[in-house]
C-alpha cells in the first residue's frame, strides 16, 4: 500500500515493559544514541534497511510518519513496537530488529590492572567480569577500585535512578558548580571475590580506576585538581597544600567533603569552614579512602575542572576493546 500523506511528525515513547520481564531483560543490550540497526521486514524487502539513532534516541522508519523514542529498548522490545505500527499497512507483520554497530556504551578500565582498555559494551556486564577483561588487578594495585558514574551517558538507566553525589539543594548563585555524578569507592577484594554489593553493573560511560594506593581526590577551586595517594593519614590542610593551594576566589566557608558510608555504594557531604580551621577554631579532619573534596569557585567552573573532565582525557588515550554477547 501507498505511504500515508505527510504529516506533522510526532514522537511515541517506547513500549512499556511488564514488571516480571525486567529482571530477564537486565541483560540485554539496550539501544542508545549512534547505535546503527538493521530492521528486516519478512516478505517486504522494500521496508528492510539500516537506521542509525540519532543524538535524542530516535528514529523514523520507512512508511511511518512519527519518530519512534528508541533509547533503552531492546532489539525485541523494538521489533514489537514496529509490527504494531506497520499492521496499519500490512497483515501479521514479521519484523526483527539486529544491532549492527553498537556506539552508546562506552566504559573504560584504567591505573593498576594488566591491560588499561577502553571497551564498547554489548551486553550488561559486572565489575568483576570487567575488570578480567582488562587482565585483573597488576601486581601494584592497593586495597580500592574507584568508579567514577557521569550522568552524560544517562541515556539509558533501565531500571534504576543513579543518585546524585548530594541530595542538598544547590544554591543557583553560588560559586562554583558540584560534581554532578557519582564516585564509588569500592574494596578491591571484595570485587574479587564476587561479593553482590560489591560486584555492581557497570553503566555505559562509566570510568573504573584502579589506584596503586589508597587516594582522595579533589576538584573546584585548587591548582592542581585530581587524585592524591594516601601513603599515611592526610588532613584536609595538607591535601589542599599537595593540590597546590586555593584559587583566590573561592568560598572557604563552604568545602564539601563526600565520603561514601560504610558497606554502601551511597554518600554523604560532610561540609568544612576552612576559615575556622585556619583560625584553628575547627578540627583538620583527616580524610579518609575515596573521600571528594569539592572546593566551589566561578573560576573553576568556568575551565571545567569536574573530576571526569580531569580524568577523561588519560581514559581517551586507552586502546578500544569488544565485551561481547555471551
Amino acid at each position: 500500500p501507498a505511504a500515508p500523506a505527510q504529516a506533522v511528525p510526532t514522537v511515541t515513547a517506547p513500549v512499556s515493559v511488564p514488571a516480571k520481564l525486567i529482571a530477564e531483560e537486565d541483560m540485554l543490550y539496550r539501544l542508545g544514541p549512534g547505535d546503527v540497526i538493521e530492521v528486516r521486514v519478512f516478505g517486504k524487502p522494500e521496508m528492510s534497511r539500516e537506521y542509525r539513532i540519532d543524538n535524542l534516541g530516535r528514529m523514523r522508519p520507512l512508511f511511518i510518519q512519527e519518530e519512534l523514542a528508541v533509547t533503552c529498548l531492546t532489539e525485541m522490545q523494538l521489533a514489537r513496537l514496529m509490527e504494531d505500527k506497520y499492521r496499519k499497512y500490512l497483515r501479521s507483520p514479521v519484523v526483527d530488529v539486529f544491532v549492527k554497530d553498537y556506539q552508546s556504551q562506552p566504559v573504560a578500565v584504567m591505573g593498576a590492572v594488566m591491560q588499561p582498555s577502553r571497551f564498547k559494551l554489548q551486553r550488561r556486564i559486572r565489575l568483576l567480569e570487567l575488570l578480567s577483561q582488562a587482565g585483573g588487578p597488576s601486581g601494584s594495585a592497593g586495597t580500592t577500585i574507584n568508579l567514577i558514574r557521569t550522568k552524560e551517558y544517562d541515556h539509558c538507566m533501565p531500571h534504576q535512578a543513579i543518585k546524585k553525589l548530594s541530595d542538598a539543594p544547590v544554591d543557583p548563585n553560588a560559586p562554583g558548580e558540584p560534581f554532578d555524578g557519582q564516585l564509588i569507592t569500592l574494596n578491591l577484594r571484595d570485587v574479587s571475590r564476587g561479593r553482590p554489593e560489591a560486584n555492581i553493573y557497570v553503566e555505559p560511560g562509566d570510568v573504573i580506576s584502579v589506584p596503586e594506593a589508597d587516594q582522595v581526590f579533589l576538584t573546584g577551586g585548587v591548582m592542581r585538581p585530581g587524585p592524591i595517594p594516601l601513603r599515611q593519614a592526610l588532613r584536609l590542610s595538607e591535601a589542599i597544600g599537595m593540590a597546590g593551594g586555593f584559587f583566590t576566589d573561592v568560598s572557604k566557608k563552604d568545602i564539601h567533603v563526600s565520603r561514601q558510608i560504610a558497606n554502601s555504594t551511597q554518600r554523604e557531604t560532610i561540609k568544612v569552614d576552612y576559615d575556622a580551621i585556619e583560625k584553628k577554631k575547627a578540627d583538620d579532619p583527616i580524610l579518609q579512602p575515596g573521600d571528594l573534596i569539592e572546593v566551589r569557585s566561578s573560576t573553576a567552573r568556568g575551565i571545567g575542572r569536574s573530576l571526569l573532565g580531569i580524568i577523561a582525557p588519560t581514559a581517551a588515550q586507552l586502546p578500544m576493546r569488544i565485551v561481547r554477547p555471551y
